[in-house]
């Protein structure tokens, strides 16, 4: 008998059930869980390519501007062509693989509502902001900043006399409510680095305005915000900075040392700032209100 059940067994295949080879009718994506929707969506319009996803706005207008300037020339060309008799040229251009694919948001009302949320939740966006006292930002036509949940901000600083002490920094804020995740990266105007650079080497002999400056930055941080001071020290985190060189860690630090207490920030240095002090004061140099 049990070698009757083995050979049963073994010449039975076991109970499968029937897959259907042929697909009817379009996949029905959205009986998927949203988990899974998610996950697939963010290989369409998630940047990939980097451990931080991160979009830079300077970076997409100068490529914007360069191709409508090619496409401009092009059309000039051809006009003159036209005039004498020419055919007109018609140029190939090399394939480039796009930054984020949004075109899925265009297949129906659904997607294109789960989309742009994954867009705006797992991206990083990157402003710099190179004209003081005016913060007026230059990003990309569609950005909608109010839904923006990760922003890097780089500062770039001047030296003092083209500095303003005074911003109205409790605006700028104003314009991303749905912000989570704040990283401020001051750095060195490419123009103005030389001097810039010597004002501000070390904080304990930062010229005035640039005091100023930075208090009123802390004071206009928004309460519950997951922020950062400076560079990431971790080098596969790239940064895509505008400036000519990032604002030494160990300036912001000691910056917030001194001012952070003032506008009431109830986290330590070790907290904001890439920065260990070699004195070994990281976690309690700056006492918690």
């Amino acid at each position: 008998m049990p070698a009757k059940i083995q050979i049963v067994a073994h010449n039975k295949p076991p109970c499968m059930p029937s897959l259907s080879t042929t697909q009817k009718g379009p996949f029905a994506f959205f009986d998927l869980p949203r988990e899974v929707r998610d996950h697939v969506l963010s290989y369409l319009v998630v940047r990939r390519g980097r451990q931080l996803p991160l979009l830079e706005a300077k970076a997409i207008i100068r490529e914007q501007k360069k191709r409508t300037t090619v496409l401009r020339n092009r059309e000039k060309l051809n006009i003159k062509r036209a005039q004498t008799g020419k055919p007109p040229v018609a140029h190939r251009d090399a394939p480039t693989e796009p930054i984020v694919c949004l075109d899925a948001m265009r297949a129906s009302r659904t997607l294109y509502h789960e989309a742009k949320d994954c867009f705006y939740r797992c991206n990083h966006f990157a402003i710099s902001l190179d004209s003081f006292p005016a913060t007026t930002m230059e990003i990309p036509a569609g950005w909608d900043c109010s839904r923006i949940k990760r922003l890097q901000l780089e500062l770039q600083l001047k030296d003092a006399p083209r500095m303003n002490s005074y911003i109205d920094w409790t605006s700028f804020f104003a314009q991303f409510p749905s912000l989570v995740h704040l990283r401020i990266i001051p750095s060195f105007h490419p123009r103005y680095y030389e001097w810039a650079r010597s004002e501000l080497e070390d904080w304990r002999s930062a010229h005035f305005v640039f005091r100023a400056f930075f208090r009123e930055l802390l004071a206009s941080i928004p309460d519950g915000l997951a922020c950062k001071l400076g560079q990431s020290m971790d080098p596969q985190e790239d940064m895509q900075l505008e400036g000519k060189a990032p604002v030494p860690n160990k300036v912001l630090w000691d910056m917030y040392t001194e001012l952070g207490h003032r506008n009431g920030i109830r986290r330590s240095a070790s907290q904001l700032v890439d920065f260990a002090p070699r004195s070994g004061l990281a976690a309690g140099y700056l006492t918690l209100r």
